[in-house]
């Protein structure tokens, strides 16, 4: 009998265009400052990101069928290599927006482009890095999240509070400040021991946060590198 034939192939995507970019930006309420070089479009699905296998997989089982706003914007935008400012509201998926790319670049390169999280509470440190562990596990990752003292010489993603994060001796991929809006001092500049973090020579850095006062925006801005990114969803501009 005659081999079957091959099923059809899948339609191609259409182009991505600046125009049906802005309007998918328009559709999911997302806003985006680029310095230099226009951002990348946002992503419909998981596809779109070209995603390490494993981590495209688990996404959708561990209850992130499609990207979010602010996931389908900052994602691309951190994966691309460029810092960012991130603020969207609580509940829309923040921690996703700089996780998915975490575990990509960690997953990717066996544990050598590495993650550091900063938090202000160590109560947000033990969630994160709860979380954390439970992607990297539907991911069948045996990659190592750390919290202080990191004495594991295995760990590919850190996370502290600020002042215990510079005991971390890594280098990363990633630096993600995380509520970065609680992390000023009384004058309404970054903690000094955010300033060091910040040169610790991070491939990328991110500062994500549900507010954008006036003071924290241009804190913010001025910590990051000239092509930076400030993606907004659901918010409206108040700063640089």
């Amino acid at each position: 009998a005659p081999a079957p034939a091959p099923p059809p192939a899948p339609p191609e995507a259409a182009p991505v265009t600046s125009e049906s970019a802005a309007r998918t930006r328009k559709r999911l309420g997302i806003t985006v400052e680029a310095a230099g070089a226009a951002p990348p479009p946002p992503w419909h699905d998981w596809r779109d990101g070209d995603l390490e296998e494993r981590v495209a997989a688990a996404l959708p089982r561990g209850g992130w069928p499609q990207p979010t706003p602010v996931q389908a914007q900052a994602a691309p935008v951190l994966l691309e290599g460029r810092d960012a400012l991130v603020v969207a509201p609580t509940g829309g998926g923040k921690t996703g927006a700089f996780l998915i790319p975490a575990l990509h670049l960690v997953i990717a390169s066996r544990g050598k482009r590495k993650t550091l999280v900063a938090a202000p509470t160590r109560e947000l440190v033990a969630q994160l890095a709860r979380e954390a562990r439970r992607w990297l596990g539907l991911c069948g990752s045996d990659l190592v999240v750390a919290t202080p003292p990191f004495t594991d010489a295995k760990a590919a993603l850190c996370v502290a509070t600020p002042q215990a994060l510079l005991q971390c001796n890594i280098k990363p991929a990633l630096l993600v400040l995380d509520e970065a809006d609680r992390l000023l001092d009384t004058e309404g500049g970054l903690l000094k021991a955010v300033d060091a973090l910040l040169a610790k020579g991070a491939t990328t850095r991110a500062l994500v946060s549900a507010t954008a006062p006036g003071p924290f925006m241009e804190a913010a801005v001025a910590a990051l590198a000239p092509a930076r990114c400030v993606v907004r969803v659901g918010t409206e501009s108040d700063g640089p």
